[in-house]
């Protein structure tokens, strides 16, 4: 992929990316969360206050550029974001199920759907 900047891609909400990029780009991001999550100590606590919100970025970046090659609003994204604590480790109760039903909604959805074909109100195809 020509040009292709990955600091690009977890930074900035702008432009469009393909499920080819936006699948192992999410998933990079899941992983270092749940490592980090593993990491519990005192440090964790001292050094949480800036991970999660660079964490955070990273992914409402990814999210915010695929939801723009399907044509939609990039602050969708935050949907997804804000419940993805709540099932960790595991979805308790009918909010639970409820957050389990969007992250996988959007994730999934996401992943398997393809985007708009040309040029969208946020640019090129990706």
């Amino acid at each position: 992929m020509a040009g292709f900047d990955p600091v690009e891609l977890y930074v900035s909400g702008v432009g469009r990316i393909g499920r080819r990029v936006f699948v192992p780009a999410l998933a990079l991001v899941i992983v270092v969360f749940e490592l980090y999550q593993r990491a519990g100590s005192l440090a964790h606590w001292i050094t949480g206050w800036a991970v999660y919100p660079v964490l955070m970025c990273a992914a409402a970046s990814v999210l915010s550029k695929r939801l723009h090659d399907r044509g939609l609003a990039g602050w969708w994204s935050a949907l997804p974001i804000l419940a993805y604590p709540w099932i960790r480790p595991w979805p308790e109760g009918i909010f639970g199920g409820i957050c389990l039903g969007l992250v996988l909604w959007f994730g999934v959805g996401l992943a398997l759907w393809p985007g708009q074909k040309g040029f969208n109100r946020f640019g090129p195809r990706g």
